[in-house]
């Protein structure tokens, strides 16, 4: 073979090996898309059902009060005017309910010096201790079977001593909070991987109040909410944490003056598997007022405002998603909810953004409440 014969052999390997690995390439991803669009229109079935528990006690949820809740018009305002692909099943976890023991107190107990309460307690019962430290002008309750506990601090108090413009960054306060309660052992790992919101507030005639500005703010509130399995979970007030502190820069007891801790435990061995209501169901029944509104807010209303009853006239709905509902009563069991959002108007006009809870488990797995 001579020079040329050589380099025509060469050059006709190299397309040789240029067509080959093209047409490898081509097949390998003609084959995922194939592949993609058989499980497309023929999507694998969901895993079955598994509902140990047998049907579920209602959900307990206090929805907002409002007027006219007969007449109000509802739109789905979405990108495609049309609910999303919302999954079909959901786990249910039971929530332990912790024995009372003699470690109980002692708990408690040990929880109340590392937040510097150094008296004795008031035994309100056989479960609730309460603390009282009039120097600083803070009070706090414990529960010692469940653990869950309120610490509170005189704003007034709060208000001389804490000036304008020194509440922590969101980092800061963020940071502050997880490595508090970290090292208290207060927060499971999904409280640790979940999310958290933070809401900067300033302290006027003895009233908290949102704050727009870093500059005028005396405290960073921490709102902790969990995630499980991948889903959010949500209490009773949406915008606010079963799990929040307030947190300022200041060095000693009033660095964190509020706390409220209501942190269920999941028990993750004991997981059902239940069938939900469609989501066009559980718009039916928001409609028919089975459903509830736990958030509703006036464009441009302070956070802190206290809620007075308002008329709704048209109600249109932007996202949807499931979610879990937890509560400050401790349940049974963490079950899944649809959660509704957008925005509102009112009889008169005005436009605000709401946020309304369905219970998301199919009826039948469900127990009639009773009358």
């Amino acid at each position: 073979m001579n020079l040329t014969e050589t380099a025509l052999f060469v050059r006709r390997a190299a397309v040789l090996c240029v067509v080959f690995v093209i047409g490898f390439f081509v097949l390998k991803f003609s084959f995922a898309g194939i592949v993609y669009l058989v499980r497309l229109i023929n999507p694998p079935p969901p895993p079955p059902v598994t509902t140990i528990f047998g049907q579920l006690p209602p959900l307990v949820i206090s929805p907002l009060p409002i007027e006219n809740a007969d007449n109000i018009t509802y739109t789905i305002d979405t990108p495609t005017g049309k609910f999303p692909a919302l999954p079909v099943q959901a786990n249910v976890y039971k929530i332990p309910h912790p024995p009372a023991t003699l470690l109980s107190e002692s708990r408690a107990r040990a929880l109340a010096r590392s937040l510097a309460f150094k008296n004795e307690p008031t035994r309100v019962s056989s479960s609730e201790l309460h603390w009282e430290d009039v120097p600083t002008s803070r009070t706090m309750d414990i529960n010692i079977v469940t653990g869950t506990f309120s610490l509170k601090t005189d704003p007034a108090k709060l208000a001389l001593d804490l000036t304008h413009g020194s509440a922590p960054t969101q980092a800061q306060a963020i940071n502050q909070v997880l490595s508090s309660f970290t090292n208290k052992q207060l927060l499971s790992q999904d409280y640790i991987e979940g999310a958290q919101t933070t809401t900067l507030i300033e302290i006027a005639t003895g009233n908290y109040r949102e704050s727009q500005s870093l500059s005028e703010a005396q405290l960073t509130r921490v709102n902790l909410f969990r995630r499980v399995d991948k889903l959010n979970v949500y209490g009773p007030a949406p915008k606010e944490g079963l799990i929040y502190a307030d947190v300022s820069t200041a060095r000693d007891v009033q660095q964190l003056p509020a706390i409220n801790y209501f942190g269920w435990g999941l028990d993750y061995n004991k997981i059902g598997k239940y069938p939900l209501k469609s989501v066009d169901n559980a718009f039916l029944e928001l409609k028919s007022g089975r459903g509830g509104f736990v958030y509703l807010s006036l464009n441009g209303q302070e956070l802190f405002a206290s809620y007075s009853p308002l008329s709704l006239g048209q109600v249109s709905i932007r996202t949807v998603e499931v979610a879990y509902y937890d509560s400050k009563m401790l349940q049974d069991y963490l079950q899944p909810i649809y959660v509704f959002g957008g925005i509102f108007k009112t009889t008169g006009g005005t436009e605000g953004k709401f946020t309304a809870y369905v219970p998301a488990i199919d009826s039948s797995w469900v127990k009639t409440p009773p009358k």
